[in-house]
C-alpha cells in the first residue's frame, strides 16, 4: 500500500452530538447520528431520564456494551427509578430535594431489569460509583462474566465509608417501583 491510498477498516469515527434528547425522539436521533452502523459503546448520562430514554434505544438499537449512571444511595437491591413527573422538560430533576439529587435517576436492579429485558448483562460499575456497564450476551462472555449487584457494591471501596444517613429508603415522594 502507498502511502497515498487508504487503508479500508471495519472501524468508524466516534459519533457526539449535543442535542436535545429525550424518549420521544433518542432512537431517531441516534439513528441518523449513526448512519445505522453497528455501535460498539453507547454512554448515556442525561441526569433524569436516563432509564426512560434508554428503554426507547434499547427497543431498536443493540450497541455492544452501554455505560450509564445509578442512583447508589439505594444500595443492590431496591429497584426503583424516579418518577416522570419528577423531570422536567430538559430531562433534568425538577426537586430541590436532596432524596433525588444523586448520580442517577434509577437503581442498579432497575437498571439490571431494564437490561435483562434486551439481552445484556451487567459487567461492571467504575470506581468513582457512578457508572454502570452492560455487555449484550452475545459479546464477550467468556471475557466479561456477569457481576451480581452485592459483588458490584462489595466492591467499592468508597461506599464502605459512607455514613448511615447517606443511603435512601423508597419512598412514593419521588421514586416508583420498576419492573419486575
Amino acid at each position: 500500500m502507498t502511502s497515498n491510498q487508504k487503508r479500508q477498516s471495519d472501524y468508524y469515527c466516534p459519533v457526539l452530538a449535543s442535542v436535545k434528547i429525550d424518549s420521544s425522539n433518542a432512537l431517531d436521533l441516534v439513528k441518523e447520528y449513526t448512519k445505522k452502523q453497528p455501535i460498539d459503546l453507547l454512554i448515556l448520562d442525561i441526569d433524569g431520564n436516563d432509564i426512560n430514554v434508554m428503554e426507547s434505544l434499547l427497543g431498536g438499537i443493540f450497541p455492544r456494551v452501554v455505560v450509564v449512571e445509578f442512583e447508589k444511595r439505594f444500595g443492590p437491591t431496591a429497584c426503583v427509578r424516579l418518577k416522570p413527573e419528577h423531570i422536567s422538560q430538559d430531562g433534568l430533576f425538577l426537586d430541590a430535594d436532596k432524596k433525588i439529587h444523586g448520580s442517577g435517576s434509577a437503581s442498579i436492579a432497575a437498571w439490571i431489569s431494564l437490561f435483562n429485558k434486551f439481552n445484556y448483562r451487567l459487567i461492571a460499575a467504575s470506581s468513582s460509583t457512578i457508572n454502570l456497564f452492560f455487555m449484550h450476551n452475545d459479546e464477550g462472555a467468556d471475557y466479561f462474566p456477569e457481576k451480581k449487584p452485592s459483588t458490584i457494591f462489595d466492591a467499592l471501596p468508597a461506599l464502605k465509608f459512607v455514613p448511615d444517613d447517606y443511603w435512601l429508603t423508597p419512598d412514593n415522594s419521588c421514586w416508583e417501583q420498576y419492573g419486575e
